[in-house]
């Protein structure tokens, strides 16, 4: 389990208790696809605001600090720069205010490129919500649930679950992973904040061979035990307990977000 004091990210688990840890796995499920769903067809700024306004909200009543809830935009901060280049930069002369030459920023496409950077550290923040809240098992539970309906067509829901549920447990190991073999790296001399590129790319690569090889071995052992336990990617789909009140809300309001999105 993680502590918030590293990190808050997708796979971690918050140690402190919250009213989300409460709620019904396939309550957040829902809310999650609702929520992402309503993210993405937000057009206008009040609609992103009010999105972000209940983002802001979710993450101080789940009491997490500050600093841990950016630490967890770290991972998209190249993918939000690269957005926001993409939008407002434009070298035909089409340009509102000038850099050099030809190159300059459009005010209306630096515009679209905040939206677009909003949407995406909103679709973090709801993915670190659940993933945060909701252990492996009840998101497996939750996911078989919701895919039922394809047992009828054949689909393997079990396996699927199954394989669902093994991929977020390995999320964490994977970070704890990378950072060992990050320090372990620092100890032999390697120098992850140097200024040229090339040597940080070549440190980087010293700690990506050893995560894929241990990865790998790790798969492996996992494979044979799951031979050896007999395990052939059935599963056991248990029937669901019955939602609380707080469940059923939380999956209206969930539901009535896209809808109000849409109609602002």
């Amino acid at each position: 389990m993680m502590g918030l004091t590293r990190s808050f990210f997708l796979g971690s688990h918050l140690r402190n208790p919250c009213w989300l840890h409460e709620v019904d796995a396939r309550a957040k499920l829902l809310a999650l696809v609702s929520l992402s769903l309503a993210t993405l067809l937000a057009s206008r700024d009040a609609a992103l605001g009010l999105l972000g306004a209940l983002a802001l909200a979710g993450v101080a009543s789940c009491r997490v600090p500050p600093r841990a809830a950016l630490r967890a935009l770290g991972p998209a901060l190249l993918v939000l720069v690269l957005v926001m280049l993409g939008h407002a930069l434009v070298v035909d002369g089409s340009y509102d205010l000038r850099i050099l030459g030809t190159c300059g920023v459009r005010v209306a496409g630096a515009r679209a490129g905040a939206q677009a950077m909003l949407r995406i550290c909103l679709l973090v923040t709801w993915v670190s919500l659940v993933s945060a809240t909701t252990t492996s098992p009840q998101l497996g539970r939750a996911l078989g649930w919701a895919l039922r309906p394809l047992l009828s067509w054949g689909v393997p829901v079990g396996a699927v679950t199954t394989t669902v549920s093994i991929a977020l447990r390995f999320i964490p190991e994977v970070i704890e992973e990378f950072d060992r073999i990050r320090l372990a790296q620092i100890a032999r001399g390697a120098r992850f904040d140097d200024r040229r590129v090339s040597r940080r790319l070549r440190s980087y690569a010293a700690v990506l061979v050893p995560l894929v090889a241990s990865l790998f071995g790790r798969s492996d052992q996992l494979a044979e035990a799951m031979r050896d336990r007999g395990f052939t990617g059935g599963g056991t789909l248990m029937a669901p307990p019955c939602l609380a009140v707080r469940d059923l809300v939380v999956m209206l309001a969930s539901v009535a977000a896209p809808v109000l999105v849409v109609l602002m």
